[in-house]
């Protein structure tokens, strides 16, 4: 394993830190065969992460595909939303038939979908019970559907906490803000006042301070603050149904609608690392495979630019008892076609999620591994002291990678249930929290510039008539979706 390992990292050592141009992915090496069998495959994988799959489809073709004659053949998508809503069209609709793929990186929602239509194959019927203990039960979980597995694990993230640590240190040394604020959202939230605080004491005037953070990643928030509350907000059983849980509720409430209304979150429309770049914010939530956005200065003014680090925390909790953070990634549906070309596809999975490749997934784009073998030994170690100390890009690149790996180990991590529409449900009730929260903003700033202390213009919000008005267009949403909720 160890000589494995120490190839996969002299490969990144050469090769990864350029950028491999992959030129003609389809070079035809099957000349010679009279016969060979192509399976289709979509993805959506952009950027480095496309670059290191269509390699690894080509070493594939180069190797066990050709012995087996079998050619994967991928389609590249700009969108996931995009392969979603073609295999919506080609399988369910049967529109565009001839471009029938065998294989789609896909989402568990939609594939719920396909499931229900009868459209993708039943991956219990080609692997074994201890092939699927291989992975980590929560990476396989979200893709099993009645107790059988219809989704291959590929490429998983977790959410995670990105801080601008130089400035951070700064905060700590003249206030009694520690790194045990971050754990909790609550210690979040006190130490977004005491940042708001600190940064309105530098100027003259009054009541400019900073916000703290920015993107939270809104849906994520709602659906693991209740899941870390005890609460299940999606449920998939016997009828599908939404747990409205007030409580828990007005607890996620507090901290979004507070942070938002008295500026303590930068809520405008800019990725998380652009705000810790122009210094609007100091840290954000993101994907563990998208460190790469984080920058390596803050640019105040033309006058005032200066490099800084970056920490990584682990996601957040409103109970640090019950530590549940969501697992996040695609997997690979295998369409439904015949048993060989089903089997095939699987074969090409099974070798795409050996350790090697995923190794090598992991050190250039940051997605974790699948296996349990990588959290139980030393292959995950060796492979990060490979590239830590070569640049400040590949040392973010490892604490992400190592705090990633953390949270899976410490954490509960889980995937939500999703059914047909979920998505579009969790997405409409987040959007309504955050409309409400800037019109609570909105009416803070009015009321400071007529004299009120941020804190007696919070008050003066109505924020407990807000949070009702919240939870009645979230009822509303769920009726006209159809969808059964259980208030308590």
């Amino acid at each position: 394993m160890k000589k494995a390992t120490t190839m996969i990292v002299t490969i990144f050592l050469v090769l990864g830190l350029t950028a491999c141009n992959i030129v003609n992915l389809y070079t035809d090496i099957y000349d010679a065969r009279s016969e060979v069998i192509e399976l289709k495959l979509w993805h959506y994988y952009t950027a480095k992460a496309r670059e290191v799959f269509e390699r690894q489809v080509r070493l594939y073709n180069e190797t066990e595909g050709m012995e087996a004659g079998v050619k994967v053949v991928p389609t590249y998508f700009t969108q996931l939303k995009k392969i979603e809503e073609e295999a919506l069209k080609v399988l369910i609709d049967n529109k565009f038939v001839q471009e029938m793929p065998d294989l789609l990186a896909i989402m568990p929602m939609s594939a719920f979908e396909l499931y229900q239509h009868d459209k993708i194959a039943n991956l219990s019927e080609y692997t074994s019970v201890l092939e699927r203990e291989e992975f980590v039960p929560a990476f396989l979980e979200d893709g099993m559907f009645d107790d059988n597995m219809y989704l291959y694990p590929y490429s998983r993230a977790v959410y995670l906490l990105y801080l601008n640590k130089t400035d951070w240190l700064k905060l700590k040394s003249e206030t009694e803000i520690e790194d045990e604020h971050l754990a909790t959202w609550q210690g979040i939230f006190e130490a977004a006042e005491v940042y708001y605080n600190w940064t309105d004491a530098k100027t003259p005037e009054r009541y400019d301070g900073k916000a703290f953070i920015s993107d939270i990643n809104l849906p994520a928030f709602i659906a693991s603050g209740n899941l870390q509350q005890g609460v299940t907000f999606l449920n998939k059983g016997s009828e599908i149904s939404v747990h409205l849980d007030e409580s828990a509720f007005r607890n996620i409430w507090d901290i979004y609608y507070g942070l938002v209304s008295l500026g303590y979150l930068e809520s405008y429309a800019r990725l998380g690392g652009d705000n810790v770049r122009l210094g609007k914010s100091l840290a954000y939530v993101s994907s563990s495979s998208n460190s790469e956005q984080f920058p390596v200065e803050t640019f105040l003014s033309r006058d005032e630019i200066y490099e800084i680090d970056m920490e990584v925390f682990l996601y957040p909790t409103f109970d640090l008892d019950k530590r549940i953070s969501l697992q996040i990634g695609t997997s690979f549906a295998v369409v439904k076609s015949t048993e060989e070309r089903e089997k095939l596809a699987v074969d090409f999975l099974r070798w795409l999620t050996k350790n090697d490749s995923q190794v090598e997934l992991m050190l250039e784009t940051g997605y974790m591994t699948v296996k349990q073998e990588a959290f139980d030994d030393d292959l995950l170690i060796n492979a990060i002291q490979g590239v830590r100390s070569l640049s400040k890009n590949n040392e973010n690149k490892a604490l992400r990678i190592e705090k990633s790996y953390e949270q899976v180990n410490i954490y509960t991590v889980v995937s939500v249930d999703t059914f047909a529409g979920s998505n579009v449900i969790t997405t409409e009730i987040s959007n309504a929290l955050f409309e409400i929260s800037k019109q609570g903003r909105e009416e803070v700033l009015r009321l400071v510039e007529k004299g009120l202390s941020p804190q007696e213009a919070f008050n003066r919000t109505d924020p407990d008539g807000k949070f009702a008005q919240w939870i009645d267009v979230s009822k509303d949403i769920l009726k006209r979706h159809n969808v059964i909720y259980k208030l308590e």
